[in-house]
């Protein structure tokens, strides 16, 4: 499992770092992702990287996937956090 907290996303070269690094997965691996509270995360990033590699963003869905025999489920949850707003 690999986990990127894309925390310096508006930086092209680590944009591109990332890419490089999924790309050079197996076309057999399965990547996906889920965005970050809105606060942090304006999805800018994600709009760029994700048409160029075999990512699946998981948006407030679910995927089961098979590991050795076992069905693991994740989801993926959009957050609505944003910090300083009233409910």
């Amino acid at each position: 499992m690999t986990f990127f907290n894309l925390s310096n996303q508006h930086d092209e070269q680590t944009n591109r770092d990332i890419v490089h690094f999924f790309n050079q997965l197996p076309s057999s691996s399965k990547v996906f992702a889920v965005t970050g509270s809105p606060a942090v995360d304006t999805g800018d990033s994600l709009d760029w990287i994700l048409p160029q590699t075999n990512i699946h963003l998981l948006n407030d869905e679910l995927a089961t996937l098979d590991i050795q025999g076992n069905s693991v489920n994740i989801y993926g949850l959009a957050c609505s956090h944003r910090p300083g707003e009233t409910a």
